[in-house]
């Protein structure tokens, strides 16, 4: 009778035990469950998009973003996707609300939607701030882009804490790899805490000239724990107001309208080690914008294979951009007819190549 008795004690022991360890692996995976959008398995449930809208332009560029994404995604396509309205009165992005895209008003100050492209830097931050704990990548795409393939070079996974490319174009704005800070660098590598020394050299990617490292934030991604986006909106944010650099720094159009682009990358070098930095490849954020400027050897034979494409004013300055480079079916009639739709709802799209503001490179 004591060693039956013993069994069943034994016995009970072991169900308890296995009964606890499922109540707390179930806790457990509700507790991850509920930092992940409902419903989502995959990238979904672990990368997000962010962009923002200032003006009903830029709310029909971000329609076709989303279209986009939703269509030739692949595993991405129904990742969630953030739009922060710069303008929410004016342009409520009514047209952009659907199921997986959450529209949320700014929270910049009117200095952050005055400068020029500061808001990316306030609409990055606030959509971190909300999302820290649900994703593992955060990736920004401005809403002059689109999506033609799988996003895969953009997701962070657990080995990489950034992922960007140099900047295109050397703009009179980058530092040559061999110059010492000037009055519009210097006091950026102070602030974020970097020495000239330790700043790695990149090369621009049209010219393939040495820079040091200066890059692209038209389509790029961070992981959310780390604070990029929320540090590179705090320290934008005191240049701005700082009237003596505005005046000595930034009296041209080109060091205003790249302020924030050189602000996030060395707030990008001082957060992340150089092991935890991927180099973005020509297929993700490829600039179609400027492909006829672009090396032979970086050229794109086709549109067909690439994944996040940069437009900027493309579709307005060149009607007949879809000859550029080859367009494979089923991503060529759907162009045409995305593109149709856009000139429809374009009533200055005749206007001259050349009269729209450049963007950012």
């Amino acid at each position: 009778m004591l060693k039956r008795s013993c069994v069943r004690d034994f016995l009970s022991g072991l169900v308890g035990l296995a009964l606890a360890t499922l109540l707390f692996m179930s806790a457990s995976a509700a507790k991850r469950e509920r930092q992940r959008p409902e419903g989502t398995a995959g990238p979904a449930g672990r990368f997000a998009i962010v962009t923002y809208v200032l003006n009903p332009d830029q709310e029909g560029k971000a329609e076709i973003l989303i279209k986009s994404l939703r269509r030739f995604g692949g595993d991405y396509g129904g990742v969630p996707v953030y739009v922060v309205l710069g303008n929410p009165q004016d342009v409520p992005c009514a047209r952009l609300r659907q199921d997986g895209v959450e529209l949320v008003p700014t929270d910049a100050s009117e200095l952050g939607r005055r400068y020029p492209l500061a808001i990316k830097a306030y609409a990055a931050a606030q959509i971190e701030r909300l999302t820290a704990d649900r994703f593992d990548t955060l990736a920004w795409f401005d809403p002059e882009t689109m999506v033609v393939g799988p996003l895969t070079s953009l997701d962070l996974g657990e080995t990489f804490d950034a992922a960007v490319k140099p900047v295109f174009k050397l703009n009179k704005v980058a530092l040559p790899a061999d110059a010492p800070p000037d009055a519009f660098w210097e006091p950026i590598f102070r602030e974020t805490g970097l020495s000239v020394e330790e700043i790695p050299v990149v090369k621009s990617i049209l010219e393939g000239r040495p820079i040091k490292a200066y890059f692209n934030c038209e389509i790029f991604s961070v992981r959310p724990r780390v604070g990029i986006f929320r540090e590179w909106a705090a320290r934008l944010e005191p240049f701005l107001k700082d009237q003596d650099y505005q005046r000595t720094a930034c009296s041209d159009f080109l060091h205003q309208l790249f302020l924030h682009q050189a602000v996030l990358s060395a707030v990008i070098i001082s957060k992340t080690q150089a092991s935890r930095r991927a180099e973005l490849p020509d297929s993700c954020g490829y600039p179609l914008n400027l492909h006829q400027d672009l090396p032979p050897a970086r050229k794109a034979a086709a549109l067909n294979g690439l994944s996040g494409v940069i437009l900027e004013t493309l579709w307005d300055d060149n009607p007949d951009w879809m000859n550029l480079l080859e367009i494979r079916e089923p991503l060529r009639s759907w162009l045409e007819q995305a593109f149709s739709d856009y000139r429809i709802s374009r009533p200055h799209f005749s206007r001259k190549i050349g009269e729209s503001d450049h963007l950012e490179q």
